[in-house]
């Protein structure tokens, strides 16, 4: 399997809004302001954003000792923050930085309530099997739509299947997309080119390691087609 590119690593901690909130209120312009300030975001939210939609930061970076960690966004809600950036271990990384200073700067307070913090990663990689070859009990319908599409349209095209998705009986986390697993076909690919758009809820490591073990599923005795 090979990693084409991580499209999105995100964290998102959840906290109850009485137990943080600084007991002397906050300066809304301050804040916007001196979060700007800190990480460098292009884009800031108004005032009446954050009375609406919360307040929503784009485009920024956190400069450390060894690197820089470059932001999508991160926003923050009366009850919970969320970092977006490119491997959730980053974003973590950037949440944390947040919350300490937060809490430095503006007074807000340790949570009595614990809530455990959830993950979304999304990568684009290329197996190096097909996934049609752990599927051949489709083959005889993917054959029947091949020939659909020919009488319907005149072209001949193959048929591969399209996505493989595992969930949960359960409602995905705040601002999570996907509980489980799921891979889906990059489009304007060929099917050879093995490629795949695929988004979990966990950290980026995990992720990588489960797209692992569903390739090793797949049997090595039946080429790509």
């Amino acid at each position: 399997m090979k990693l084409i590119s991580t499209e999105l690593g995100k964290v998102v901690q959840l906290f109850v809004p009485d137990e943080i909130r600084p007991l002397s209120g906050l300066n809304m312009p301050d804040f916007i302001r001196l979060i700007q300030e800190r990480y460098g975001f292009a884009k800031v939210p108004e005032l009446m954003e954050v009375a609406q939609s919360g307040a929503k930061f784009q485009i920024g970076r956190l400069k450390s000792a060894k690197k820089t960690i470059n932001i999508s966004e991160l926003a923050v809600f009366d009850d919970g923050a969320v970092v977006n950036s490119f491997h959730t271990d980053e974003a973590e990384f950037v949440l944390q930085d947040f919350i300490s200073w937060a809490k430095k700067t503006f007074d807000f307070r340790d949570a009595e309530t614990e809530r455990p913090r959830t993950f979304e990663s999304r990568l684009v990689i290329e197996f190096d099997r097909s996934i049609d070859a752990a599927l051949r009990v489709f083959d005889p319908i993917r054959a029947k739509i091949a020939k659909a599409v020919e009488d319907s349209y005149g072209v001949k095209t193959p048929i591969g299947n399209h996505r493989i998705d595992f969930s949960a009986p359960m409602k995905p986390a705040l601002e999570i997309s996907h509980l489980a697993l799921g891979i889906e076909r990059r489009i304007s690919y060929p099917l050879e080119a093995n490629r795949f758009y695929s988004i979990a809820g966990f950290r980026t490591h995990v992720h990588l390691e489960l797209l692992h073990e569903l390739e090793n599923a797949i049997p090595k005795s039946n080429p790509a087609s």
